[in-house]
């Protein structure tokens, strides 16, 4: 209609329009109930506006799934209203049309895994899930999935959908670990928090490799409490993932229950060694170190200065601008050299590596806060804090004197290179990498630097205001955590009898401490009767009837004089690495590919039982940090967001999270992937290869 608009010929209706407008036309015909789906189609495809506003049109009976033994042809009938049981007319038969858009039941499976994982790998509430911009976004992906009502919700995304990938994941977790612990065995760590609920929970972790895998986390409630709850959990839990098939030692940290249940299990079950975590002890020492009266004194100041600072913000703030003003001031060496001045720390929850940490950033920051304190003949304090009263006077006070002090920035400095040999062993066993065998020439280390530190600070003139009796103080304590006071005030050292055994069958760790283990053979003799003198990994089933406890120890003994009568003496062999005399490079080992598994696989046919204990220790790691980790985690799972999230549902939640990337296997390096698929490929146990008749696999 000339001039007025356009009629549409299914509703009758005026599109009034003084000029011909194809976008006001489209909408209607978009929009108009009896116009037909073809002509909604044609008329979005025509318009750009729609397009990009509007989803394609789509014939909602198309939605509907095939059920049992229905065919296409039977839905286009229901869709045209004709009945199931009469002949169908030549016009009720679908148009391809009718199936465009449509949603099949595979990709409505995939959507729902993908929206879960998503969900999962980003730690998001499921209540999320209907959230109307969540719903947007899936509109806009796939407008055909929501407009079907699609979406799980988040019940079914907390229910079945979780639970069908739990149940995946855990059946590859057990598979995995079945062929890759077919000749190297895990280590089952384990230890307790309290959640956001404050409920004991006991998280359990596998290291292979060097690579931890999430277990399970059980909330104990009071059945844990006691070391014989604990060793129950954790019978219950080898019983459930394998036993000595899978796993052939248990660590956790140094608690008096905890070094009680490690003693229970590894008595049920022979074979099963006793870990400590080397963390925890050298945590512990640093503990000791900071109770020396100088020590703590220093520590004390810091912490003032801190605490001072970041709790005025204005004084925060300008130390901030004189912070950047004097690092702009250093030259460009100062910062790689560690001279420059750093933001202050806040408080740690534990003490590992905190303190000196702390003293660091304190010594390296007090040129700068110098600076602050002395602008405009030092006015510029009180400006920015108020005192009001004598509580506040005495506080200012404080950080006011050891704020200004020389001396106690000195002792700050000296405080740092005294927790350094400590703080650098806790790292050496903080990682992934950390070996049983490197504890006794670690623990040496840090003995023969405790013992010159006094000399060397002296040297360097670095003292401080430290007397030699500091230093006597320092020394004693590392030495009361090395080998134990006479008292037995300490219960837990950093080395214990199987780290003697470790350092032996470690030929790179045995030339340089041979004299050492010497002096202390009857501890490495001990671990021996105490974990493998039963074990049916390294006596087979005859020897352990018909050879008597002390005839098998002998048998043991015979095998070790002979491992050290030929120490040195290897050659050929990727394996031959036994270099008498020369220290060991504690950090170039664990960053190399030196295998000791290897080795004893190579070079042990003559002391067949021997080898079997050698190869056992040679996958353990004495730490139990990643169990620390899977707290932090844990944390944010189970957050105050989602305190009300049951332990089940958090224990699937972590288990997933932490599994799906190692199952996929993109969580792994290439390294740690040919070594998985190096212990599964392996078919035989090293006797064979040897030409040991008697080897069994």
């Amino acid at each position: 209609m000339l001039g007025e608009g356009a009629k549409c010929k299914h509703c009758d209706k005026l599109v009034k329009n003084k000029q011909q407008n194809g976008t006001l036309l489209a909408l209607h015909l978009y929009s108009c109930r009896p116009v037909p789906l073809l002509v909604k189609q044609m008329a979005w495809s025509s318009c750009a506006t729609l397009q990009r506003s509007k989803p394609r049109p789509f014939d909602p009976h198309a939605s509907v799934l095939p059920r049992g033994g229905e065919t296409p042809s039977r839905i286009g009938q229901a869709a045209a209203g004709t009945p199931s049981g009469s002949a169908p007319t030549r016009n009720a038969a679908p148009s391809v049309l009718s199936y465009m858009d449509r949603v099949s039941a595979e990709q409505a499976e995939g959507i729902a895994s993908a929206i879960l994982n998503f969900f999962v790998s980003c730690r998001v509430p499921f209540a999320l899930a209907e959230h109307p911009a969540f719903i947007e976004l899936l509109k806009a992906l796939r407008p055909a999935y929501v407009l079907r009502k699609l979406p799980p919700t988040p019940k079914q995304l907390a229910g079945p959908l979780l639970d069908r990938l739990y149940e995946h994941i855990r059946a590859c977790v057990l598979r995995s670990l079945s062929e890759w612990c077919t000749r190297r065995k895990a280590v089952l760590i384990l230890d307790a928090w309290e959640n956001v609920n404050h409920h004991h929970i006991v998280n359990l972790l596998a290291t292979i490799g060097g690579k931890p895998v999430f277990l399970d986390s059980v909330y104990c409630e009071d059945a844990c409490q006691d070391a014989a709850g604990q060793a129950q959990l954790v019978q219950d839990k080898l019983a459930a993932y394998g036993g000595l098939k899978v796993f052939n030692a248990v660590g956790s940290d140094n608690t008096a229950s905890c070094l009680e249940m490690r003693r229970l299990v590894t008595s049920l079950n022979p074979g099963m060694v006793s870990l400590n975590d080397q963390a925890h002890v050298a945590n512990l020492l640093i503990g000791d170190l900071c109770k020396v009266p100088w020590l703590k004194d220093c520590i004390s100041g810091a912490t003032a200065v801190s605490s001072y600072l970041r709790h005025h913000q204005r004084l925060l703030a300008a130390y901030t601008r004189e912070q950047g003003i004097y690092n702009k001031t250093l030259d460009s060496q100062a910062a790689a050299e560690k001279r420059t001045a750093v933001a202050y720390q806040s408080p740690s929850t534990t003490r590992f590596l905190y303190n000196r940490d702390l003293l660091l950033t304190c010594a390296r920051n007090r040129p700068a806060l110098r600076n602050l304190l002395e602008r405009d003949n030092g006015s510029e304090l009180p400006r920015l804090v108020k005192t009001r009263d004598q509580a506040a006077r005495d506080a200012q006070a404080t950080f006011l004197r050891a704020a200004e002090s020389t001396a106690v920035a000195r002792d700050w400095a000296t405080a740092c290179r005294v927790l350094d040999p400590v703080c650098a062993y806790l790292r050496l066993f903080d990682g992934e990498r950390s070996r049983l065998s490197l504890v006794l020439p670690a623990t040496r280390r840090v003995q023969a630097d405790m013992t010159a530190m006094e000399s060397a600070l002296r040297s360097d003139g670095m003292a401080g205001t430290a007397s030699p009796a500091v230093f006597a103080q320092l020394c004693a304590a590392v030495k009361k955590r090395v080998s134990g006071p006479s008292d037995r005030s300490v219960r837990v050292l950093l080395l214990a009898d199987i780290h003697y055994l470790a350092a032996v069958l470690d030929p790179k760790v045995f030339d340089a401490h041979a004299d050492d283990v010497a002096n202390q053979v009857e501890r490495a003799f001990r671990a021996i009767r105490t974990y493998f003198v039963s074990s049916p990994d390294v006596f087979s089933a005859a020897q352990l009837v018909q050879l008597s406890e002390d005839e098998r120890m002998l048998l043991l003994r015979e095998q070790l004089t002979t491992y050290t009568a030929l120490s040195g003496s290897f050659q050929g062999g990727t394996f031959a690495a036994r270099v008498p005399g020369v220290l060991v490079d504690i950090e170039g080992v664990m960053a190399s590919q030196w295998d000791l598994w290897g080795w004893w696989a190579v070079y042990g046919g003559s002391s067949p039982q021997l080898r079997e204990i050698g190869k056992a220790l040679a996958g353990m790691t004495p730490s139990s940090c990643p169990v620390e980790r899977s707290f932090s985690l844990q944390g944010s799972i189970h957050s105050l967001v989602r305190n009300r999230l049951t332990h089940d549902k958090v224990a699937k939640l972590m288990f997933v999270y932490t599994n799906m990337k190692l199952v996929s296997g993109t969580d792994l390096s290439a390294e740690q992937l040919d070594f998985f698929m190096s212990v599964a490929g392996e078919t035989g146990n090293g006797r064979e290869r040897e030409g040991d008749s008697e080897g069994r696999d």
